[in-house]
């Protein structure tokens, strides 16, 4: 059908008739002039007189909110969407062929009317017009052809309005029945009280029309909405209202549903309707699509008593998740799971059929209890959002406190559908379908516990009624006993399998988090602690620390036999991470007592470690680390015994490979845990922290690209993880590739607000892409969150220093100052701030953490750093040899020992260094450091210029250096060379070409 011209004021007429901002009526049609006001004469939001008219709007405040954030984002969004208000038709008017006879329902942006469509026989139709900025809804539904899902007929376009053309099959929906509950003092005993509400809305007179304002839904509307600004749905039927006036008089109705309704009781009614509608997801569902917006409101009771399904404007087509069409996230709040809530906080799209189905949950809760399941806050939405989430997070709310009539199989089947974790949820909706359909029919659930032995009994006396009269019930009473007693045995043994099960995952799941922190390291303050810390919890939660029959506890002999070995496989490993913890920390001690006490500790765990894998030989990961163990405790002779034997010994499991590449990493050895770790992911491709390993191991021999790739592999296993996001966002940060680092941090800031570190890399990421305003809101957010003062005042201090923000970067650098350093890298950070203009005082800065951590690398590299700047390279060197034995894979050290070595006049060690950093890397910035080793040595041996000058020309071409070539001492002795000069003058022709074919971006 073609366009229609309305009839309606222009823009401006309404505008004038809107006269002064305040005291209209929330009700009338003066909100749109309002709204018209706010778009067309205010056009920033200083000059925003909103905040005001939204108090004088008595009655719509949300939406007076909502619609202030939306202008505040986008003054052209809110233009076009108060165009499209101020065209909606008024009732008694004709649109497209379509009279509108009533007002069904009415949200902030939209309008359903009942209407007549005159060129099909006056035909009774529902008529949804809204702004035309959904173009989904009619193709979604079109592939939903179902008993219980309102189809769509035709879709209509006017001007800037969308009408979608639906049957109409009455007017009450399940929100008019949970409005009837909180009027009452009591809940209802049968269904027939549920026939008696649609019937009277059947019959009530036209003067109960008008309605007070639904609800407000937050939805998110891509196409027309910006980021953050969430407008009220653009559909909520009206919470009481009827039309009978409209009616089609030759209406042919079914008392079918009816009959039902009225014999079953109120609880049996409401299962009832929700078997239907779980059917009538489950057909959507299977068909990929997902409704994202449940609740009352959108669930439509039939004038014949046929629930139906309604307004799937938000649905998400899976199919479709990569298109626009797909990307939008949305639905109503107080209805929403906790992982929606979050997916809309964070601006993520991981909601799937199983959100649905805990928003059915909340239906069938408001419905069984007259209550909503969890506070309702108020405030600013982000805050409400995230005290919505942890409301959501702990165990499903309890119902027969509310309504004794709700028996404990209905409770346990209303709280599977609000378990927090997905995997706890029923996981389609075709599951809880068949167990309200089990439970109909006097049968136990299926995929819920059945808590009640008496509700079991009950049903099964239900479905044998013979069985239950008098004379039978003597004759089986005493079999009933004994089958009863039996089974009260059973169920005991059955509930403390499933308990030991779940404390299983629980301790496999937190392991997770062990080896995370025993096996990367990051700048976070007290990692290793914190992992230690962990760890004992875990073991101790079975008690294995203090009981060395841990195994033998109905914890553990519950389990299955397969479990238990998993157990215990798990457990040795996590003994193996504790240890190799605890001489981490034993290494960082300068107390010889205490450092022997780790120690001891920590081969104590070893051995306990051996006990778990089930073998009467060690592992080689036990011996492995218990060699490292006896040399740190002196016995150099029998730890290389031990090593001898870890040689010896195959490598019999996965998990053996993991550990013995683990103890390697603690001690820097990537080069000997690598291969094990693409053994392992080459055996089993899935094996998630083999994958993040290699990228640690990666990232220690300054191979960035491949770290970058290991951490992409485990993202794609694991896409919920926020550190494999954070990894991956630091290798790429090593690569100068500053937009893509950003957009990592960005989301493991997404899926974990609190990671102290990643605003702080970020804050790097955005320094570099000389987004200063950004990177210095991150570091001030870290600090917000308790992140080191010493270490981000300082790292404020330098990035408004490269802002020009003189003042503010002094401000800071005094307030780090102040704070007294309290681990090694607050010293670090402090000396680091301090190597300019106070280099003696950054050398005292480097030992005062060296002395807390005597394997800082990042202490010894800036110490290093300072001694060659005061031309002390002697010493420089030593504590390069120190860095170098610490860490023999880390290339950086071996090539900047080698450039000291130098520029002493050791030519053949230096060139050792530098050899040795060529066979194993190419980085450019490796490349660059190798090239001042020739150049330094080119001062007696000229033969060696031509090795720096191709070593320069290579660092050049791929882009390092061009930033410290001028004023980098080391390259003088090439410097006046013609060679150098043009080798200079090709790589900044080369890098000027490279930019110039960069597309150009566009300033908006």
């Amino acid at each position: 059908m073609g366009q229609a011209t309305l009839s309606s004021p222009s823009l401006e007429e309404r505008v004038d008739r809107a006269g002064s901002d305040a005291g209209f009526d929330p009700d009338s049609s003066h909100l749109d002039a309002v709204t018209a006001v706010a778009a067309v004469r205010l056009q920033s939001p200083q000059s925003l007189g909103l905040n005001s008219w939204g108090k004088s709007v008595h009655g719509n405040s949300d939406q007076a909110r909502l619609f202030a954030d939306l202008h505040r984002s986008d003054p052209e969004a809110a233009h076009r969407l108060a165009q499209a208000v101020l065209t909606l038709p008024e009732v008694g008017t004709e649109l497209l062929g379509f009279r509108l006879l009533a007002e069904l329902g009415k949200g902030a942006f939209g309008r359903v009317y009942l209407a007549q469509q005159g060129d099909l026989a006056d035909r009774s139709v529902v008529l949804k017009i809204c702004p035309d900025v959904h173009n989904g809804e009619s193709r979604t539904l079109a592939r939903l052809q179902h008993t219980n899902i309102v189809p769509v007929y035709s879709i209509h376009r006017a001007g800037p309005l969308q009408a979608v053309c639906m049957p109409y099959f009455g007017a009450t929906t399940l929100a008019h029945v949970q409005k009837d509950l909180q009027v009452r003092d009591s809940l209802p005993l049968t269904g027939r009280e549920l026939v008696s509400t649609i019937i009277a809305r059947k019959s009530a007179p036209p003067s109960a029309q008008t309605a007070p304002p639904s609800s407000v839904a937050l939805t998110k509307v891509k196409s027309a909405t910006p980021t953050g600004v969430m407008p009220p749905s653009l559909f909520e039927p009206a919470a009481d209202s009827s039309f009978s006036a409209a009616l089609p008089s030759d209406a042919v109705e079914s008392t079918a549903n009816f009959e039902v309704l009225e014999r079953l009781s109120y609880v049996e009614a409401v299962l009832w309707i929700g078997a239907r509608i779980a059917d009538g997801l489950a057909h959507a569902h299977e068909r990929g699509i997902v409704h994202r917006d449940l609740k009352p409101a959108n669930i439509l009771l039939t004038d014949d008593g046929q629930p139906m399904l309604l307004d799937f404007n938000l649905a998400q087509d899976t199919k479709l998740r990569g298109s626009a069409a797909g990307a939008q996230v949305g639905g109503t709040l107080p209805f929403m799971a906790p992982e929606q809530i979050e997916a809309f906080r964070t601006e993520t799209l991981l909601v799937d059929c199983r959100s649905d189905i805990y928003s059915f949950g909340v239906i069938l809760y408001e419905l069984l209890t007259g209550r909503h399941p969890f506070p309702v806050h108020r405030g600013p939405v982000q805050e409400v959002l995230v005290q919505m989430i942890q409301d959501r997070q702990g165990p499903p709310p309890a119902l027969r406190c509310w309504n004794k009539a709700v028996s404990p199989a209905v409770e346990s089947l209303v709280r599977r559908c609000l378990e927090p974790d997905l995997n706890g949820r029923y996981q389609s909706a075709r599951q809880l379908k068949e167990d309200l359909d089990r439970h109909l029919d006097n049968l136990p659930l299926r995929y819920a516990p059945e808590p009640s032995l008496i509700e079991r009994s009950r049903k099964w006396v239900r479905r044998h009624p013979r069985l239950a009269s008098t004379t039978t019930v003597g004759a089986v009473t005493a079999v009933l006993i004994f089958a009863l007693f039996s089974l009260v045995l059973i169920r005991g043994e059955r509930l403390a399998a499933v308990d030991a099960r779940n404390s299983m995952n629980r301790f496999l799941d937190e392991t997770k988090a062990v080896r995370y922190l025993l096996t990367t390291r990051t700048n976070e303050t007290g990692q290793l602690d914190a992992g230690i810390a962990l760890g004992r919890r875990l073991l101790g939660s079975y008690d294995v620390l203090q009981n060395p029959a841990w195994d033998d506890s109905p914890a553990v002999q519950y389990l299955t036999a397969a479990d238990q070995a998993v157990l215990r496989e798990n457990t040795g490993g996590l003994l193996l991470l504790v240890a190799q913890g605890l001489s981490l920390q034993a290494a960082n001690q300068s107390d010889r007592a205490a450092r022997e006490e780790l120690l001891g500790e920590a081969v104590r765990l070893n051995g306990m470690a051996a006990s778990c894998f089930g073998s009467d030989e060690d592992s080689r990961a036990v011996l492995t680390q218990r060699a490292h163990l006896t040399e740190l405790l002196g016995n150099k002779h029998e730890a290389q015994d031990l090593r001898d034997r870890a040689g010896a010994t195959p490598l019999r499991t996965a998990s053996d490979r993991y550990l013995v590449a683990a103890e390697h990493i603690s001690q820097a050895r990537y080069g000997l845990a690598l291969p094990l770790l693409s053994d392992a992911t080459e055996k089993n491709p899935q094996d998630f922290w083999s994958w993040f390993l290699q990228g640690a191991c990666n990232d220690g021999l300054s191979r960035s690209a491949d770290a970058a790739a290991c951490y992409g592999t485990c993202i794609a296993l694991s896409p919920r993880f926020p550190w494999a996001y954070h990894h991956r966002g630091v290798a790429l940060l090593r690569q100068l590739k500053y937009r893509q680092a950003a957009s990592d941090f960005d989301q493991a800031i997404a899926l974990e607000p609190t990671l102290i570190e990643s605003y702080r890399q970020r804050a790097l990421a955005r320094q570099g892409l000389k987004d200063y305003d950004g990177a210095i809101a991150d570091v001030t957010r870290a600090l917000e969150l308790g992140g080191s003062a010493t270490q981000l005042y300082f790292l404020r201090a330098e990035i408004r220093d490269r802002s020009g923000d003189r003042d503010g970067a002094k401000s800071d650098r005094a307030a780090g100052m102040q704070r007294k350093p309290s681990d090694d890298m607050d010293w670090v950070s402090r000396g680091y701030a301090r190597m300019a203009a106070e280099p003696e005082a950054a050398l005292r800065d480097f030992d005062e953490a060296l002395k807390l951590n005597p394997r800082s690398l990042v202490a010894l590299q800036n110490k290093a750093h300072v001694l060659g700047r005061l031309n002390r390279n002697d010493e420089a060197a030593r504590v390069l040899d120190q860095a170098v034995e610490l860490y023999p894979d880390f290339i950086r050290a071996r090539a900047g020992r080698g450039v000291v070595l130098a520029r002493i006049g050791e030519r053949e060690a230096a060139h050792r260094d530098a050899d040795e950093c060529l066979a194993r890397d190419n980085q450019p910035s490796t490349l660059y450091q190798l090239a001042g080793i020739y150049a330094l040595t080119s001062q007696k041996n000229p033969d060696d210029r031509r090795q720096a000058l191709h070593l320069l020309s290579v660092a050049l071409q791929k882009g390092f250096g061009f930033d410290v070539l001028e004023i980098d001492r080391d390259l003088d002795p090439v410097r006046s060379s013609p060679e150098f000069r043009k080798l200079v003058d090709a790589a900044q022709a080369i890098r000027s070409s490279a930019v110039d074919k960069q597309p150009k971006t566009v300033k908006r």
